[in-house]
């Protein structure tokens, strides 16, 4: 039960080194034009490092901006997770400087007492470390969001 190679390598590698770049604004390129084209390649470039029968089709791979009072970010949908540490989706937030931007993983698991399926809130610190925040009780787009904006504030 590993995580899938390009699953795995997109969400937790080439998403995270891209959103904690200080010399890249994700969300201001976002809301500045679509970046859902520029995930597409990276996605199809992850697929092109592995053996063909390792390769996931993209279905599920969205961009979206997210603009509210308490922050604004870049919301990236992944195809469906099937293995424990596949993320259901991530969250870029800017930061005041770009040094301080926010990294936020939506991530699939399984329970170990129970064998049943649950999701974790990770997030990962300007180093690149990688910090699990919890357990998440809504398991929804809406409680990421939400859960991303509260993890904030209590900062």
């Amino acid at each position: 039960m590993a995580p899938r190679t390009v699953h795995y390598a997109f969400a937790h590698r080439i998403l995270r080194d891209l959103a904690l770049d200080e010399r890249l604004d994700l969300v201001g390129e976002a809301i500045a034009v679509d970046l859902g084209p520029k995930f597409a390649t990276l996605w199809d470039d992850a697929n092109a490092s592995v053996p063909e029968s390792d390769r996931i089709a993209s279905d599920g791979l969205a961009t979206y901006v997210v603009q509210r009072p308490d922050y604004a970010g870049v919301l990236v949908t992944l195809p469906a997770p099937v293995e424990p540490a596949e993320a259901h989706a991530v969250m870029v937030v800017r930061g005041m400087t770009p040094r301080d931007a926010s990294y936020f993983t939506w991530e699939h698991a399984v329970d170990g007492a129970s064998g049943a399926p649950t999701v974790y809130l990770c997030g990962w610190d300007a180093d690149g470390r990688h910090v699990n925040l919890g357990t998440r009780q809504d398991a929804s787009i809406d409680g990421f969001v939400n859960e991303v904006g509260a993890s904030l504030s209590s900062r």
